[in-house]
């Protein structure tokens, strides 16, 4: 379970300033004007932001089925439950979330366009 803590956090980590994942196929032809390119960066934001609750949201499900359920962490040394590691998970999708969330809506107010390199 760790590896989802972790990947939770990087994700979020991924759309703070100073970093970017990026792959222009469409936005990075000459032949597309600027505030088109601009408008294809909000949706594909638009579309993170989706995912990304996607994600928290079946996280959060997942985590209240185990606390539901009653399940301990298997093949563990202490008797712990599940639902404490998955919450600690789910907290981090749903930082993840609202880090998408602001970032689309940022990108959506501001009439500059939307930086390749660097972030917002």
């Amino acid at each position: 379970m760790p590896w989802r803590m972790s990947v939770s956090f990087v994700t979020a980590f991924a759309l703070s300033p100073a970093t970017t994942i990026a792959a222009p196929l469409l936005s990075g032809s000459p032949l597309v004007p600027a505030p088109l390119k601009r408008w294809f960066g909000v949706l594909a934001l638009a579309g993170l932001t989706v995912f990304a609750w996607m994600l928290a949201y079946s996280s959060y499900l997942l985590t209240m089925e185990s606390h539901d359920m009653g399940s301990t962490v298997p093949q563990s040394i202490i008797d712990m439950q599940l639902y404490i590691p998955q919450a600690v998970s789910t907290f981090g999708f749903i930082v993840f979330a609202i880090t998408a969330l602001v970032s689309t809506l940022v990108a959506a107010g501001n009439p500059e366009p939307i930086a390749e390199e660097g972030g917002i």
